[in-house]
């Protein structure tokens, strides 16, 4: 009986390795590997392999057969990575395009004119090639939640009492703790009050650079334009929510970025990097 519980158990771990997503790192990018595809969380995009065998080797047009039939099926593995895809906490993609029909015809015709990134022929006649969807500008336009709209101006929080040399942007040390990405994250202080996420973030911002982008390490992100010269680094303490899309900061650092109008613009600009640990999916 022991030894069939064990077993069991085993099973289970297998399964659970088998459907999970691993995470990589591809020179300074944070990438996501799924059963079907690779989603690159920093430069927001889904790349996924498609084969095309031969079925008649005397067929002059076996090329563009086999080859029509590999971007089939990258085209198809494109799909079934999106539909996993993490839009916020509660929702992935497929749960919101089923509900709509027009949003799931217009991921489809995006999908048609993915970018073929490599292409090749094996000796035995196959057709293998990489397509590229970019998350950024349309897609996300179809996806991104409607309370994530375009933000005018902002005000601040807090009215400081002396003002310091304003951040020129946010990074989020998530280093050490399990996080998943998403589209749409939150950030949130110790009490759980929202200190970034739809309701700070422009539309605009969000569509066309992405709500956050993702780095694998605090150095390479210290680096990055995207947060300019005097970023402000804070500490995530914790993730908060099941799906691992919530990280929670002190509260102390969330008064940092309510301090000043320009902190909240920031916010709004979506100059916001988080690093996450490639060790803790």
């Amino acid at each position: 009986m022991e030894k069939s519980i064990r077993c069991i158990v085993c099973f289970g771990l297998i399964l659970l390795g088998y459907f999970s997503p691993s995470f990589a790192q591809k020179g300074s990018d944070f990438i996501e590997r799924t059963d079907f595809g690779v989603i690159n969380w920093s430069q927001f995009t889904v790349r996924a392999t498609g084969v095309g065998q031969i079925t008649e080797k005397r067929d002059e047009n076996a090329p563009r057969i086999t080859l029509a039939a590999a971007q089939a099926d990258a085209k198809k593995n494109i799909l079934r990575t999106i539909r996993r895809l993490r839009v916020d906490r509660d929702q992935i993609v497929s749960q919101i395009s089923e509900k709509n029909n027009r949003i799931e015809e217009e991921i489809l015709k995006l999908i048609q004119n993915a970018r073929m990134v490599t292409q090749e022929y094996l000796s035995d006649g196959t057709a293998k090639i990489v397509m590229e969807l970019s998350l950024l500008g349309a897609f996300s336009q179809l996806v991104l939640p409607q309370e994530l709209k375009q933000i005018d101006s902002v005000k601040p929080i807090v009215p400081p009492e002396k003002i310091p040399a304003p951040f020129t942007g946010l990074i989020v040390d998530a280093m050490g703790i399990a996080l998943n990405p998403a589209l749409v994250p939150k950030i949130v202080d110790e009490s759980r009050k929202e200190v970034f996420g739809s309701a700070f973030a422009s539309r605009e911002s969000a569509v066309q650079q992405g709500m956050v982008r993702y780095v694998p390490d605090l150095e390479m992100a210290r680096k990055q334009e995207r947060v300019g010269n005097h970023p402000l680094v804070v500490k995530g303490l914790e993730t908060e929510d099941g799906e691992k899309t919530t990280i929670v900061i002190s509260t102390a650092d969330a008064a940092k970025l309510k301090s000043a109008s320009e902190h909240l613009q920031l916010l709004r600009k979506c100059l916001v990097i988080i690093t996450a640990d490639l060790s803790k999916p």
